[in-house]
């Protein structure tokens, strides 16, 4: 099924006749050249499960709330608006955004700027970084501004790239955490250990048999029994590690930093305290915290971090 093309050469006279020398010239069959248009549709579609279907389903969700919302605010005459963006981004979309996370997450409210009310429920912070990054994955997926910084052309003046970028939308985000932090509705990070988890620490690895501290010795750690990974002496230094952490206000790699130079162990009325000097400056970062001794806040955990210090 080869097509060929028979194209005469040069002729020979052989006394018989005259005979066209034919030369055959095969050519491959070229493949039909596609859209780009159509390529991209089936790229975007490939690349689609770098968010999951769920978290898709959310994004979109919490899209229609926001288009409802400009509606509803008059900001926009109707969803078609965000469509298109016939006219370029506008100028206060990133107002919009804010005001829009304001409305739900902030404890004042965007009307009149007092309180709310406390029977108005309000959304978690965790909520809130999941409406910014909605808007966020609308602009740099759907509308393909990636996360392009949020600028205006000098040329035309019109605005450009992600508008969750914007330093609007950044220095709101920043506010609402740390005035959310200071009103102890949450914790600041999902990974930050609380006191039930520092006791719940001391409780399990106060399970753990207690070795000979003198010398080391040798383990076996067996797939089937991926808890028996450290022994008594690093579960009490790594204890001593997570406490100190927690009641000072340290990150890990802060804690890291300390030596045994900066322990000190002493008495105070028959009581056995532990001095820590920090070898560095710490200031807490959202305010609010002076300063403090240990023992007046947690003696529970003070108790703890005397005990461990002490083996």
């Amino acid at each position: 099924n080869v097509p060929s093309r028979l194209q005469p050469e040069t002729s020979m006279d052989t006394g018989a006749g005259t005979y066209q020398l034919l030369n055959v010239e095969l050519h491959a069959v070229k493949k039909q050249r596609l859209d780009s248009s159509i390529m991209k549709k089936h790229l975007k579609k490939a690349s689609e499960q770098v968010v999951v279907e769920n978290t898709l389903q959310e994004y979109r969700r919490y899209w229609d709330q926001f288009t409802a919302f400009c509606a509803q605010m008059g900001f926009i005459n109707g969803a078609e608006e965000f469509e298109t963006f016939n006219d370029g981004i506008p100028e206060d979309f990133p107002t919009w955004m804010a005001v829009w996370i304001m409305s739900k997450a902030d404890e004042l409210d965007v009307q009149t700027g007092k309180p709310k009310d406390p029977s108005i429920t309000r959304v978690k912070y965790a909520t809130a970084q999941k409406m910014r990054a909605a808007i966020s994955h609308k602009f740099g997926r759907d509308f393909g501004l990636g996360d392009q910084p949020w600028t205006q052309s000098p040329v035309t003046g019109k605005f450009t790239g992600n508008p969750s970028l914007s330093v609007t939308v950044s220095q709101y985000m920043i506010s609402l955490q740390r005035r959310k932090v200071r009103a102890g509705e949450e914790v600041t990070s999902a990974r930050a250990i609380t006191h039930d988890l520092i006791c719940q620490l001391w409780t399990f690895n106060r399970s753990v048999a207690r070795m000979d501290r003198v010398g080391t010795s040798s383990r076996k750690r067996k797939a089937e029994h991926p808890e028996d990974w450290a022994g008594y002496r690093v579960r009490q230094m790594l204890q001593l590690l997570y406490t100190i952490s927690m009641l000072c206000l340290l990150r890990y790699d802060e804690a890291l930093r300390i030596r045994w130079s900066d322990i000190e162990m002493l008495h105070r009325n028959g009581v056995p305290c532990v001095k820590l000097s920090l070898p560095f400056r710490k200031t807490a970062q959202y305010g609010g915290v002076s300063s403090h001794k240990v023992a007046d806040v947690a003696p529970t955990m003070t108790q703890m971090l005397t005990g461990v210090v002490s083996q």
